[in-house]
């Protein structure tokens, strides 16, 4: 599913570390205030991961077909799947849970007056994720595409392998990255990255210790509210008919 006329990068966010910068492209408003809102909630974040996330078994499906592509371990804790809110994530991550309902009650900026939040979130629809991503050592997902153009994808890192950075010698790539299109980047604690993943793109873990991010999806800005409103009822028009199920 292709919307025509959307604005397209491969990556949406760059890191300068001479200042210490966190950029956003075309300064988005939307964008800015999403990724402002998370890193200034990192480490609220971060803190109930470790304390919580590590007694609770991983909600990821390894015997899923769609997961063919992912070598080795993945470990997700999901508070949404397929556009649907988990409602056992409240239990587990509370203040998690708080924090991306700020995100939810937030009116974007092209919200028409008197509408009721959230279309923020791609809620309802099946291509809408949000989840602790821990990426362990020496894992990896080969190329591939999302379905469609519809969601900006963003990383919030939480934990960064040291030598991420270390070139392999065997392909000159980096320990720790992922490729969008023909563009290589690393992941820098704290800083969110974001991608559009409807470009061909691969995420690799070469390192000795995992890699953990909160990844978040939300509607491209590009998009009217109509239009994700009409969008939404198509696939909600879809279930009804049994063409596809959540």
């Amino acid at each position: 599913m292709v919307l025509p006329g959307l604005r397209s990068l491969p990556f949406w966010t760059s890191y300068d570390a001479s200042s210490d910068t966190n950029r956003i492209a075309y300064q988005d408003p939307t964008l800015t205030h999403v990724v402002e809102h998370l890193q200034a909630n990192v480490e609220t974040i971060r803190q109930e991961y470790h304390r919580v996330a590590p007694s609770l078994d991983s909600d990821y499906n390894q015997h899923d077909n769609e997961h063919s592509l992912h070598q080795g371990k993945w470990d997700w804790h999901s508070y949404m799947t397929k556009g649907v809110i988990q409602g056992q994530f409240a239990t587990k991550f509370p203040e998690t849970t708080q924090i991306l309902q700020t995100l939810r009650q937030t009116l974007t900026a092209n919200t028409p007056k008197g509408e009721q939040p959230s279309w923020l979130l791609l809620e309802n629809i099946p291509f809408g994720y949000s989840f602790f991503s821990t990426l362990h050592p020496q894992s990896s997902i080969q190329a591939h595409t999302s379905p469609m153009n519809l969601r900006w994808r963003i990383h919030l890192p939480l934990e960064v392998p040291a030598n991420s950075n270390e070139i392999d010698d065997a392909d000159g790539m980096p320990l720790c990255g992922i490729r969008v299109g023909q563009q290589v980047q690393t992941w820098t604690q704290e800083k969110a990255l974001v991608l559009d993943d409807s470009y061909d793109h691969e995420v690799w873990n070469r390192t000795n210790h995992k890699r953990v991010l909160f990844l978040l999806d939300i509607w491209h800005p590009d998009i009217p509210i109509k239009e994700r409103k009409d969008i939404v009822g198509m696939f909600q028009h879809a279930q009804e008919q049994g063409w596809y199920s959540k």
